[in-house]
């Protein structure tokens, strides 16, 4: 987790240490993903219990109760999860469609250093007065302002397909980041099973 923070404060020389230690995926999991998502969603379930969260069409502030909220944030979990192996996978995919043939581990590191301001920004759902669309919408920005320097410096593509690459993960990151909210939204309304 410590290279999301310094990813956080300078992101082009973090992207090249990231990108020259070829971490595997067990490691980027254990050391960096899950200690992130754990991080965020004690956070985001501390500031529920505290002011409650929001549901409805009229963002209609409820109170949760200590064993609601943990599997509000289990469910928040394992959806960080699968959004990270499944947008990993789908770079992979993207990156044979321009016959450029990234490793899965180099997918998966992109996709879970990319994610990461989405992960700490979605914290912004609990806090009171905020639109529960405004921190992971700024989420989401960051993941497409963090992708444009992590596509080059992990996945290492020529430049002519670089681009390419990164504006179609940048739409993958975005569509997920909105899926990711519209699914805690269901959860806390009751609609998903949390």
């Amino acid at each position: 987790m410590c290279r999301v923070l310094q990813l956080l404060v300078s992101p082009g020389s973090t992207w090249t240490k990231i990108g020259t230690a070829k971490k595997g995926v067990l490691w980027n999991f254990l050391f960096e993903l899950v200690p992130l998502l754990l991080v965020t969603g004690a956070l985001e379930g501390a500031g529920i219990l505290h002011w409650g969260g929001k549901t409805g069409r009229f963002s209609q502030i409820l109170q949760y109760h200590s064993d609601q909220v943990v599997k509000i944030e289990l469910a928040r979990i394992a959806c960080g999860l699968v959004l990270v192996v499944v947008a990993a996978q789908i770079i992979r995919w993207l990156g044979d469609g321009f016959d450029f043939h990234p490793p899965f581990r180099a997918c998966f590191t992109l996709a879970v250093f990319g994610f990461a301001p989405y992960f700490i920004l979605r914290i912004g759902y609990c806090l009171p007065g905020l639109n529960e669309w405004v921190g992971p919408a700024l989420g989401a920005l960051g993941c497409v302002f963090f992708l444009y320097q992590g596509v080059g410096a992990v996945l290492e593509p020529d430049q002519t397909k670089g681009f390419g690459l990164y504006v179609l993960s940048a739409l993958v990151f975005a569509m997920f980041c909105v899926m990711d909210q519209l699914a805690m939204l269901m959860i806390m309304q009751g609609r998903l099973p949390g």
